[in-house]
């Protein structure tokens, strides 16, 4: 059975962890009228629908019920589009470098870019657990394998994680290798800003180089 605006608009809500009050306020309106809206008592107009779409992330399809997926394929091209500039790594520069590899790797005939996918998956919920661990974010998101954020978050659970991800990608070797060509520029960005952090932490955690050694 379809879902009505007034029960996705409520469940989003909730999702997001907002109190009727402070979601009116972020979305310009008043309590009762989201109340009202929530309850499915008023009817809201397209310029109310589409700031709630942006709000929360999804399309307006999805508000209205006419949609089960929260973004739709059309969407992601919002990422992609050529006139962003790509100078910091953002968000959606992020998106841009992430579909830039998976094209890439489905392009290759070996592979459909699903094995890169999986890795990124395994990363996500990686970054969950840890974030989990730290507060950051609600435990339950751990998955049921979080016991409290001791035992399963021991270095060698990360280790197997990681080594699941590497096994994805492992998975199946070209034949034919690509040769070297432009790199894109979101992914340009992305490499060179996690290089320089990766460069500056190194540099931060390493014990000093004794003045010999750079003579």
């Amino acid at each position: 059975m379809e879902k009505s605006f007034p029960v996705i608009l409520c469940e989003l809500r909730k999702e997001k962890g907002l109190s009727q009050k402070e979601a009116a306020a972020k979305l310009g309106i008043s309590q009762a009228l989201l109340s009202h809206y929530e309850k499915g008592i008023r009817e809201c107009g397209q310029n109310f629908l589409v700031k709630v779409a942006d709000f929360y992330g999804v399309t307006c399809d999805y508000l209205l019920g006419r949609a089960p997926g929260r973004i739709s394929k059309d969407d992601y091209s919002y990422f992609f589009e050529i006139e962003q500039t790509d100078e910091l790594p953002m968000r959606k520069t992020l998106f841009k470098a992430i579909g830039a590899v998976v094209s890439e790797l489905s392009a290759n005939g070996s592979r459909s870019g699903l094995e890169f996918t999986e890795f990124i998956s395994s990363q996500l919920y990686k970054l969950v657990l840890l974030e989990a661990q730290a507060g950051n974010l609600p435990p339950n998101w751990a998955g049921k394998n979080f016991i409290g954020g001791e035992v399963r978050l021991s270095r060698l659970y990360l280790a197997l994680i990681d080594y699941a991800a590497s096994d994805y990608i492992k998975s199946s070797e070209s034949k034919n290798r690509i040769e070297s060509k432009p790199m894109p520029e979101a992914l340009k960005t992305i490499v060179q800003a996690t290089e320089k952090h990766v460069l500056s932490s190194a540099i931060e955690k390493l014990p000093p180089i004794p003045l010999e050694m750079l003579k």
